[in-house]
């Protein structure tokens, strides 16, 4: 057995370099040799037919009810098959954990002023920031 780094994320395939051409139709692949396919995590983040009003912060959608039915493949940050995150389930009780605490001891307050700018990356995160405001419950 031998250990070795593994690409954790990789958006785009040359379908040149694959054994496999794709699915194949009657007349023909559906891709032609040598064409490149990107994946938009963004888009498939925020796929209406996976994650309903996906805009809407809402996480409620990972729980396992919610989960039933929806590929292990929507939601990449853990996904599934040989590159699945190792750490998911430490990662799920960590964040359970601390989520609980902020909100048994704070309410969330929104800053109508800040506007979220989201570039198109592959790792999406706010260029502008994420403002939250905290204000301590009353006990």
């Amino acid at each position: 057995m031998s250990i070795r780094a593994r690409k954790i994320l990789k958006i785009t395939r040359n379908i040149a370099t694959e054994k496999r051409y794709g699915i194949l139709q009657p007349n023909g692949p559906i891709l032609p040799k040598n064409a490149t396919l990107s994946l938009s995590i963004y888009a498939l983040h925020r796929d209406p037919v996976n994650f309903p009003d996906p805009e809407r912060f809402d996480p409620e959608r990972f729980t396992q009810e919610n989960h039933v039915g929806r590929s292990p493949y929507a939601y990449l940050p853990f996904s599934a098959g040989s590159r699945n995150c190792i750490g998911q389930k430490f990662a799920m009780l960590k964040m359970k954990s601390l989520l609980s605490k902020i909100l048994r001891n704070y309410e969330l307050l929104e800053d109508p002023e800040h506007k979220l700018v989201l570039p198109a990356e592959t790792v999406l995160k706010s260029t502008s920031g994420i403002c939250v405001g905290l204000k301590k419950r009353s006990s």
